[in-house]
């Protein structure tokens, strides 16, 4: 009886493990399958419910900010290039590839000045001396350039970016030579002494092609050490040289040593195209792009102006040969550019599809060379893209200046554009390229 009085059995009446029925059910007489089922099958049922809900709410959510971020990077976008339309200046397409780009620094007219002649014998204008005894005769022609571009930012916001190289004094009168990369874009350009004493210079001319520029300063009454000029066609492979320049952009008079490694590299430079320059061992780091490269004769016979860039790469220095950077030079002092080049006198820019589109507000615009400048004269429109000259394929403004090398002021061109969708081809005759009016 388990201690349960009346005769309950445990805990249950009539004795047995039953509901009042006499069955081990509830009182409708089956397991408690029916009406338990329901709810848990209305419970489940809720749930999946609520998930389903759930998901939707969340794909609406994701698709409303997705079509608010397009809508309002479009509405930025667009912004972007009407204020670019209004103020040209500040984009690549209207400075880009006009055949006349110049640094915004301040230019000056010298009048004529002659350099020396680039010595082209095979004797030196001394005996061969020890490296100490180089740098000694050297060092002072070698100076530290430092630059201000100003950049705008967002909201009106003017930065201005500082930035380092090196040059090398050509004549006393304060003509110095460097590269164009090491000016491009400054507003104000300072030249430095190994004495420490600063100055501000102008810029005489600059040409993109070769990497070169030539600076001037008024040095007062400060005597210059001018370099002396050597003969880079009779260097040799192995033959023992000097670099002095301003690595980092603050370790000004620096001096590394080396040899000539190749004569006559062929290399791809960035935003200038192949060159062929020097090669050397000699350590080279940034800072040091337009410093001088020396003979042991105390002789320049480079400009440093590049090092092959990685991690692992160690050894790969290179400078444009004297001879080279002379004569570029010396077109810039007399005439403020290289005379004798060909230019098709047209406005054109590189433009991704991306951009294509946007700035010529039409669809379905592939990548390419764009003209930027309507001329009716040449028979070419805004817009149309550039895709062959004399049968060359055109895809970037680097393919149009690799052809134009191989032209002459004069020549006659058959330019073929691409035109709303239909291709157009007019006779170019070629011009010589010559900078624009200072402003």
């Amino acid at each position: 009886m388990n201690g349960y009085p009346n005769g309950y059995s445990n805990g249950y009446p009539n004795g047995n493990n039953s509901y009042p029925n006499g069955n081990n059910s509830y009182p409708n007489g089956n397991n408690n399958s029916g009406g338990n089922s329901a709810k848990k099958s209305g419970g489940a049922g809720r749930i999946i419910f609520f998930i389903a809900l759930t998901l939707v709410i969340l794909a609406l959510i994701i698709g409303a900010v997705a079509v608010g971020c397009m809508y309002l990077f479009k509405s930025a976008m667009t912004a972007y290039w009407n204020y670019m339309e209004r103020n040209g200046s500040e984009t690549a397409a209207e400075a880009g590839q006009q055949q006349t780009d110049q640094s915004p620094a301040q230019t000056v007219d010298i009048g004529a000045v002659v350099l020396p002649e680039v010595n082209l014998s095979a004797a030196h204008s001394s005996s061969e001396m020890s490296i100490a005894e180089t740098v000694k005769i050297v060092k002072d022609s070698v100076v530290e350039i430092t630059t201000e571009i100003k950049s705008s930012g967002g909201f009106s916001r003017q930065y201005v970016i500082s930035g380092a190289g090196s040059g090398v004094i050509i004549s006393e009168t304060g003509l110095v030579i460097t590269n164009n990369h090491v000016i491009d874009g400054a507003s104000r350009i300072t030249v430095r002494l190994t004495n420490g004493n600063e100055f501000e210079a102008m810029l005489i001319g600059t040409d993109e092609e070769n990497d070169i520029a030539v600076l001037s300063f008024a040095p007062g009454g400060e005597k210059l050490t001018a370099a002396k000029n050597g003969n880079s066609d009779i260097l040799e492979t192995g033959q023992q040289i000097i670099v002095i320049g301003n690595p980092l952009g603050e370790l000004g008079g620096t001096v590394t040593s080396g040899i000539i490694s190749c004569t006559a590299r062929e290399i791809q430079v960035e935003d200038v195209g192949t060159m062929t320059l020097l090669q050397t061992d000699a350590a080279v780091n940034p800072g040091n792009s337009g410093g001088g490269m020396f003979n042991l004769y105390g002789e320049l016979i480079g400009i440093v102006n590049a090092k092959s860039s990685g991690t692992s790469v160690e050894g790969l220095g290179f400078a444009i040969p004297v001879n080279t950077a002379w004569k570029i030079a010396s077109e810039l002092i007399n005439y403020g550019y290289v005379r004798g080049r060909a230019s098709l006198d047209l406005s054109y820019v590189d433009f991704s599809s991306f951009e294509a589109m946007y700035y010529f507000k039409r669809s379905n615009m592939p990548a390419g060379v764009y003209i930027f400048e309507s001329n009716e004269k040449l028979g070419v429109s805004f817009g149309d893209r550039i895709i062959s000259i004399n049968e060359t394929e055109i895809t970037s403004s680097a393919d149009i200046s690799a052809f134009l090398k191989k032209c002459s002021v004069g020549d006659t061109v058959k330019l073929t554009v691409m035109r709303s969708g239909k291709t157009v081809t007019v006779s170019i005759k070629l011009v010589e390229k010559k900078p624009a009016a200072s402003n």
